[in-house]
């Protein structure tokens, strides 16, 4: 490859250098016979039948692809959108799902159409686009066990004992009383009902039947 077409590549595609100072140092450097307009339409034809051109345009052409999601009366969802795997990825329904970003877990696919869109380098490895079409339905079996996990991650683990003094008793008896259901989330007023509740008063009134049983 000549000089100058490494140069204009490097300027164009590592550096980011705009078209004009290209041509400025194009024509000072290796074209100074040859007028400006000449030496620009020169740099052009050449950029363009370049591998990293065409990838760029192919970029381009596939960020201003419609992505659309259809909602339909049965429930279920067809989304249609440009989608990138490296090569050889394998195709699984839980791929394609989460390449329409949505979670697999959440969704059963119906149908999958992929139509080959493109193909680039990027970071060492080539990426495949599809234009593709996926239609799935809400999973029947409801929560995953995953999400079930996320969820009780999150809840409060720690607990704080109320302390109770022991008394020994010799006579060898034992008094097993079970205060099983406590009504926490009961809720009454002295107006309607003659007597006031709340869990306040429930956990005290508990505490209480405790302590006078273990006293």
């Amino acid at each position: 490859m000549e000089q100058w077409k490494i140069d204009a590549k490097r300027m164009r595609f590592k550096e980011d250098k705009p078209i004009s100072v290209i041509v400025e140092y194009l024509h000072k450097e290796y074209f100074p016979d040859m007028a400006t307009y000449k030496v620009k339409e020169k740099l052009r034809s050449f950029i363009r039948h370049t591998p990293e051109y065409k990838a760029s345009k192919a970029t381009e052409q596939s960020d201003t692809v419609r992505s659309t999601i259809e909602y339909k009366a049965d429930g279920s969802t067809v989304s249609t959108r440009v989608i990138e795997l490296a090569e050889g990825q394998e195709m699984t329904p839980e791929v394609i799902v989460k390449a329409h970003g949505l979670d697999p877990t959440m969704w059963t696919v119906v149908s999958y159409v992929n139509n080959f869109w493109n193909a680039q380098q990027k970071g060492g490895r080539k990426l495949i686009m599809y234009q593709s079409k996926l239609t799935v339905k809400p999973n029947a079996k409801g929560l995953s066990f995953e999400n079930i996990d996320k969820l009780y991650s999150r809840l409060d683990r720690t607990a704080k004992p109320i302390p109770v003094s022991y008394v020994p008793r010799p006579d060898g008896l034992i008094a097993e009383v079970n205060i099983a259901d406590l009504h926490i989330g009961k809720l009454a007023w002295n107006g309607d009902t003659g007597n006031n509740f709340d869990y306040k008063i429930a956990r005290a009134m508990f505490n209480q039947v405790i302590n006078e049983i273990s006293d």
